[in-house]
């Protein structure tokens, strides 16, 4: 980055607000996710597929934190330089390096983490709708190839050159008119293929509570929570928004803060998400005998592995067991896996028609 490259010789945002929201988000991102992990463990005794790949996304948006703490100087230093306040020496080129190659390690764990929470989602929608066959079934596999479509692009987008070449190319070659052209169409793809693929995904759930028989209102709410992803799509276009013009470089402080907002956003949100897949409510307890005492409980917050289960693979139905009498071929919402289905208030799917 050259003084050229430097869209202002004062940044938009100060070193102290820049860390301070970074470790800020990393700890309220992380206290979901372990909160996350706390409930699935205690649930199951076990993690699922998906809580491995958000361990390793919490990982990876640690050493985020860990490496633009050390980077920080440097970034900030680039002001220096274009105001005049630090000369160009052997040691700031030093310094230089050390934060392109930073800035494209942080481009890196930053694809691996929006990607893989992602990732996560795709894997858990897929779990708790495995036993459906049908088109349903086709789209999560269209929509994975292309969330990894899109992931494989948006890296490769990534104007890498001028992040690992020497510094006399990026001093020389990266802030032309052509090149700022190269990064903005960049920015502009990696946002679209994020932003389409977010609403893709957020689909899965939607069809999936559409068709199963719960009250209007308990939809409405968890079709709601699952768009929570919109707040995450904001930040993405945000990000991109923040880059004036094509011919002109988007400030650094400004640009990577946004990157890291819209990394935190997603923890959270990928966190969240989880929990309302899980909530289903429990009805009270029959009375004991007089000698016993009356217990009733309240909403419950409960895993719920499947949205459908076939009475031939029930547990609770039994090999020859039928359908109540009822006619309507009603199942719990939960599995075998959940604790307590005989408690419970059960969410059926929509009988056929």
């Amino acid at each position: 980055m050259s003084k050229k490259a430097v869209a202002s010789i004062k940044p938009w945002v100060a070193q102290d607000t820049f860390i301070g929201i970074l470790w800020g988000g990393e700890a309220v991102g992380s206290l979901f996710i372990f909160l996350r992990l706390f409930i699935r463990y205690r649930a199951f005794s076990k993690f699922w597929s998906d809580d491995y790949i958000i361990m390793i996304t919490w990982l990876c948006s640690l050493s985020i934190c860990v490496l633009w703490q050390i980077n920080a100087n440097n970034l900030y230093n680039q002001y220096k330089m274009s105001n005049g306040e630090l000369q160009l020496t052997a040691d700031t080129i030093q310094h230089e390096m050390v934060l392109l190659r930073g800035s494209a390690a942080f481009l890196m764990l930053w694809h691996i983490c929006i990607y893989g929470i992602k990732a996560a989602f795709l894997i858990f929608f897929g779990r708790l709708d495995q036993l459906h066959d049908g088109p349903r079934k086709k789209w999560r596999w269209f929509v994975s190839v292309f969330t990894i479509c899109s992931g494989m692009t948006s890296i490769g987008v990534t104007d890498w050159q001028c992040l690992l070449s020497r510094l006399a190319y990026v001093l020389t070659q990266c802030a032309n008119p052509q090149q700022l052209r190269f990064q903005h169409l960049g920015f502009i793809v990696s946002c679209v293929l994020d932003v389409i693929s977010d609403a893709l995904i957020i689909s899965i759930p939607v069809t999936m509570l559409w068709n199963v028989r719960v009250h209007l209102g308990k939809k409405l709410a968890l079709m709601s929570l699952f768009s929570l992803t919109i707040i995450v799509m904001m930040t993405a276009v945000a990000r991109v928004a923040v880059n004036p013009t094509k011919h002109i470089q988007a400030d650094p402080s400004w640009l990577y803060l946004w990157y890291n907002i819209e990394l935190f956003v997603a923890m959270l949100v990928s966190s969240l998400a989880s929990f309302r897949q899980l909530y289903i409510t429990q009805s009270s307890r029959t009375k004991q005998n007089s000698d016993q005492r009356t217990r009733s409980t309240n909403s419950n917050i409960i895993f719920m592995e499947r949205f459908w289960i076939r009475p031939s693979l029930s547990p609770l139905s039994g090999s020859n067991r039928k359908p109540s009498a009822s006619g309507n071929g009603t199942l719990p919402l939960s599995s075998v896996d959940v604790a307590h289905d005989a408690n419970t208030t059960p969410i059926t799917p929509k009988p056929s028609t």
